[in-house]
């Protein structure tokens, strides 16, 4: 294992940390390596306080650097930049390889089986995925009211090169309306995965040693690397969560979201500004 991998395997277990992050950028530094400047210009905005004046140009210019950085490296850091995707089937591919078993087939119980969505650690080769359990069932069934009915659970699973494994199902009103995987990603030795469901979209955080800890948030979110931004029907700003660790941060104003870059696009600035004047009209009420 070289130098550069020693150093990402020590920030793995604490990613959004700065002091080791600042250490392996002087080891950068010495070497030559334009990844240094990267580092030091995100501990440094981070460290800024909200509506700091100096955070727009650092942010620009981070984006400008991080365009001509290894993605691969980025993915090991964290710094993932998302508003939702379909999941690369390729990946489903990956990892029904690592599994050694179709990424769809049919197990010994009649059950279908599929992965939905997966993301393979850098690193370790550690395997997160999202996999559907689906079964035609005849007979009645008394929550449908009707006969004949579709057996669907919907599973986060992680699996370790060790053969090491850990499963959780997905926190849904109800499966079989079904689990739209929109971001799954490691970040350090967690993973972290954002679905739609039928009535809600939620964010979940889930590792080997991390039992899986799910989070209801809005349709309209803004995942920027350690912050994620959501903004629901009638809010007055805009909600965060610090990833991956999922706990509440301080909300933000439509200006101070812009200006952090989590104003979710679907909504954009002007129909933000329409909504808060709408939602202070209605607190006034």
């Amino acid at each position: 294992m070289s130098e550069d991998e020693a150093f990402l395997r020590a920030i793995l277990p604490a990613p959004e940390g700065s002091a080791l992050r600042l250490v392996y950028a002087d080891w950068l530094e010495e070497r030559g390596d334009p990844r240094a400047e990267y580092l030091r210009l995100g501990a440094r905005l981070a460290a800024l306080p909200v509506g700091d004046e100096a955070a727009p140009g650092l942010r620009r210019h981070l984006v400008e650097l991080r365009a001509h950085l290894p993605a691969p490296w980025l993915a090991l850091l964290g710094d993932y930049r998302s508003t939702g995707s379909d999941p690369d089937p390729r990946r489903a591919e990956l990892a029904a390889g690592v599994l050694g078993r179709p990424a769809r087939y049919v197990d010994a119980e009649g059950y279908e089986r599929a992965i939905v969505a997966a993301a393979t650690h850098g690193l370790t080769g550690a395997l997160a995925y999202a996999e559907r359990r689906s079964k035609r069932r005849r007979g009645y069934s008394r929550s449908l009211r009707r006969w004949g009915y579709l057996d669907i659970h919907f599973h986060l699973r992680v699996r370790e090169r060790s053969g090491r494994e850990a499963a959780w199902e997905v926190q849904t009103y109800n499966p079989y309306f079904g689990c739209d995987v929109r971001f799954l990603e490691w970040y350090g030795d967690v993973a972290l995965v954002i679905y739609r469901e039928k009535h809600s979209t939620y964010v979940c955080r889930f590792g080997l040693d991390s039992p899986a800890e799910f989070k209801a948030i809005e349709d309209d979110w803004v995942l920027d690397g350690r912050q994620l931004g959501y903004w629901g029907d009638q809010e007055t700003s805009v909600r965060r969560l610090a990833i991956p660790g999922l706990e509440e941060l301080p909300p933000l104003s439509a200006d101070e979201a812009a200006e952090w870059g989590l104003l979710p696009p679907t909504l954009g600035y002007a129909a933000a500004q329409r909504r808060l004047a709408e939602g202070a009209r209605w607190v006034e009420v």
